[in-house]
């Protein structure tokens, strides 16, 4: 899984122009690098059998990283982040409109 989602993120830092990107574009790259994070660290935790790290790392990492974690928990994220950004931008447009 992680070799795909690396793949994924090569692909969106090569398509990346930092000069050009909007506030969402980044979060958007660092939220695709946080679920490589996530899964890599996921694989480690697996294969050493680390419940510690599993619990105390890799889940926390996970709940940053989406509201799609299963976990209850309404700890700020960077999905309701971008959401945030979003709906400024919209509310910003329709105030020039």
């Amino acid at each position: 899984m992680s070799a795909s989602i690396a793949n994924d993120l090569m692909t969106e830092i090569e398509c990346f122009d930092e000069e050009k990107a909007t506030n969402v574009e980044k979060l958007q790259l660092a939220k695709a690098a946080m679920e490589l994070a996530v899964s890599l660290a996921e694989e480690v935790a697996d294969a050493t059998d680390d419940d510690h790290a599993r619990a105390y790392f890799v889940d926390h990492l996970r709940i940053l990283s989406t509201e799609n974690h299963g976990f209850i928990s309404r700890d700020f994220n960077i999905d309701r982040w971008i959401e945030q950004l979003e709906r400024a931008e919209d509310e910003d447009e329709e105030d020039e409109g």
